[in-house]
């Protein structure tokens, strides 16, 4: 498989004035001979709106692939259900329950909202739930659930789900993954938010693809709120990769962003609306 182009049509940052936005959230558009794949949505109609400034017809969408279930990622679906109405929703089953994050105010709503879940049904969209890595085409597959590869990662503990008799628990973020495009010849590691960790990511990835060395790893990394010395322990992991470009978004922070092009001066790039590339 090769001739895929993916692009980013929703991110934190923009580097043009040529009318894009910006927003906290992400999208990636993946076009492949196939099919035309969203790997999640943004946080409300950034990504369509941007999308549109950048000639991309999203009413083509074959498959929208959700990382997990928190707003900044699927927030985006209602806009998308505007233009675009016969595509496959692939996503692990737990994005659908009911995710708070704990604050000092209490807890506040993170999750998909009951209105997404009611337009997606009235919209008659197939949704294929499945904990597994899912091959959407031929090129593009998910991760599946990502198990921790190490002891230095954790889920931060005000990430919270409501459980079945009301009360509110830490997530376990199964519902976590990422997005894996390769051709003959490259091959590119997309990540949501990798809230169970970048290097368990690139691990759980490698397993069950057989790549051994991503051409590029693009996407939230979430290392926003990571002390120091787990950003120092993840960039020292990450070299042991070989990977050719590391571009760092949304939730990666400013800290980690520079501690990773500092480490990486020739191949690190913070991520962009418009950025592409192809594999």
């Amino acid at each position: 498989m090769s001739g895929i182009k993916i692009a980013t049509l929703c991110c934190n940052n923009v580097m043009t004035s040529a009318g894009l936005l910006a927003e906290h959230g992400q999208s990636f558009l993946i076009e492949t001979p196939e099919a035309s794949i969203l790997f999640d949505a943004g946080q409300t109609d950034v990504a369509v709106r941007n999308a549109a400034k950048l000639g991309k017809d999203l009413s083509k969408t074959d498959f929208v692939v959700l990382s997990h279930g928190h707003y900044d990622h699927a927030g985006g679906l209602l806009a998308l259900l505007d233009v675009a109405k016969n595509f496959k929703l692939v996503v692990h089953p737990d994005a659908f329950d009911e995710k708070l994050a704990m604050t000092p105010n209490g807890m506040m709503p993170i999750g998909i909202s009951k209105e997404i879940v009611d337009k997606l049904a009235a919209a008659g969209v197939e949704r294929i739930e499945t904990t597994e890595p899912f091959e959407v085409v031929p090129g593009v597959s998910t991760t599946g659930e990502v198990p921790s590869a190490n002891d230095f990662e954790k889920i931060e503990p005000m990430l919270m789900v409501r459980r079945a008799d009301g009360a509110p628990a830490p997530d376990p973020l199964r519902d976590d993954l990422s997005l894996i495009v390769k051709s003959e010849k490259k091959s590119a590691l997309l990540l949501g938010c990798a809230h169970r960790g970048i290097i368990s990511h690139i691990e759980r990835a490698a397993s069950v693809s057989g790549v051994e060395k991503f051409d590029a790893v693009v996407g939230g990394m979430h290392l926003e709120r990571a002390a120091q010395p787990q950003i120092d322990v993840t960039v020292a992991a990450l070299k042991k990769y070989g990977v050719s470009s590391i571009v760092p978004s949304h939730c990666t922070g400013p800290r980690a962003t520079a501690a990773l092009m500092a480490a990486f001066p020739n191949s690190a790039l913070p991520n962009f609306v418009a950025y592409s590339l192809s594999v």
